[in-house]
């Protein structure tokens, strides 16, 4: 499961993306508006059979928010990765740096 920024080399694509591995089967990438906010929040809640993705400005206000209910991976043996790479080895069109500051990370297990 992934929380992505990035348009993969479409400049007017939407910038934010849900995303159920495999990326490659159909509906399992859902694409939405980043909002050019300073601070933004992003969750998923992961329960048996369900992803809810949800991201929200630094307002509280929803910006985005899916649910998969399908191809829902099981859990087990889970590692998280936060990542920032170039895509395919190019960088930004705007060629202007890119920072991403993680203020926080929170893991809560299902009771």
């Amino acid at each position: 499961m992934d929380i992505e920024f990035a348009r993969f080399g479409r400049p007017t694509a939407p910038v934010g993306r849900y995303t159920l591995q495999p990326y490659t089967h159909p509906g399992n990438v859902i694409l939405f508006e980043q909002p050019p906010a300073r601070e933004s929040t992003h969750s998923f809640r992961w329960t048996p059979g369900r992803v809810l993705f949800e991201s929200r400005a630094r307002s509280g206000a929803p910006i985005a928010t899916y649910t998969f209910a399908r191809s829902v991976p099981e859990a087990g043996d889970e590692q998280v990765h936060l990542n920032m790479w170039l895509d395919a080895g190019r960088p930004p069109t705007d060629r202007e740096p890119v920072e991403i500051i993680i203020k926080a990370f929170r893991f809560s297990p299902a009771d």
